[in-house]
C-alpha cells in the first residue's frame, strides 16, 4: 500500500514530467536543491503544504487539482511526459537529418563544380 507521502511524490513527478521540465530547472524555480525535489518525488521526504502550494502555482493548478489523483492519473501524467520527450527527440532528429542532407547536398555540388 502506498503512503500519502509516496503518492504526493509521484503526483509531483508526474506533473513535472508532463510539463517537460527537468528536476534541476524546477528546483531552481522553487528555490530548493534538486536533491530535495528528488527526495520529495521519491516519497523519501514529505513536503510542507506551503511547498505543495508553491509547486502547484508553478503549474497553474489549484491544491484541489493537485490532490485529486489516483494511479490512473499518475500514469497518464507520466505517459504524457514521455510523449513530450519523444516528440522533442523526433524534432531534434528531423532537424539533424535536414542539416545532414543540406551538408551532403552542398558537398556534392562542390565536387561537381570542382570537376
Amino acid at each position: 500500500m502506498m503512503t500519502l507521502t509516496k503518492n504526493i511524490g509521484l503526483r509531483m513527478k508526474g506533473i513535472r514530467q508532463a510539463s517537460g521540465i527537468q528536476q534541476k530547472q524546477l528546483a531552481k524555480k522553487l528555490g530548493i536543491l534538486p536533491s530535495l525535489l528528488s527526495m520529495y518525488e521519491q516519497g523519501k521526504r514529505e513536503p510542507s503544504i506551503s511547498f505543495i502550494q508553491n509547486f502547484s502555482n508553478n503549474f497553474n493548478i489549484t491544491l484541489s487539482q493537485f490532490f485529486l489523483f489516483d494511479d490512473q492519473n499518475i500514469s497518464k501524467d507520466i505517459n504524457m511526459g514521455y510523449s513530450i520527450v519523444i516528440k522533442g527527440l523526433k524534432d531534434v532528429l528531423t532537424q539533424l537529418e535536414d542539416e545532414n542532407f543540406k551538408i551532403l547536398k552542398e558537398k556534392k555540388i562542390e565536387r561537381i563544380a570542382s570537376s
